[in-house]
């Protein structure tokens, strides 16, 4: 892509910092890039809820989704957490000094990222600290959130 004739590369790039009391950790942070979500549903597909199947006499059969199923929900809530730590990985991959251990291809290499992260002391205010810069390089915030911020 071109803008006035020159090559278009505008992802953002912004540091933060992890504070430790051993000394900071300083992280360069890129956007979130264009079509994350659908990246991560290739390594880890969204979980489908069970169909029942409902009878009435007279009436056709009706299936309907069980969101309340409880391998359905603990499915769910790791993809959903999972999805953060993927986004997590990947707008920290511009950053030269950061090597990860594993390469995440599927979510089995995704599980062994986060007990990685977990293994390093990453907490979860880690993790919320990157993704709210990566948030903010990629323009992913919103007049009511930073007036919420502010009253914090």
């Amino acid at each position: 892509m071109k803008f006035n004739g020159e090559e278009l590369k505008i992802r953002e790039v912004t540091s933060v910092t992890l504070p430790r009391t051993t000394g900071d950790v300083t992280l360069q942070v890129t956007s979130i890039p264009l079509g994350i979500r659908r990246a991560y549903e290739v390594i880890f597909p969204k979980p489908r809820p069970p169909f029942t199947t409902t009878s009435y006499v007279g009436k056709p059969s009706e299936k309907e989704a069980d969101y309340d199923d409880p391998v359905f929900v603990k499915a769910f809530n790791e993809w959903s957490y999972l999805q953060n730590i993927y986004t997590f990985y990947v707008v920290l991959q511009g950053d030269k000094k950061l090597v990860f251990d594993n390469t995440v291809t599927d979510a089995d290499t995704l599980r062994k990222l986060e007990a990685e992260l977990r293994d390093a002391g990453i907490t979860e205010g880690d993790v919320g600290i990157v993704l709210l810069a990566a948030a903010e390089a990629s323009n992913i915030t919103s007049r009511e959130l930073d007036a919420a911020k502010k009253d914090f």
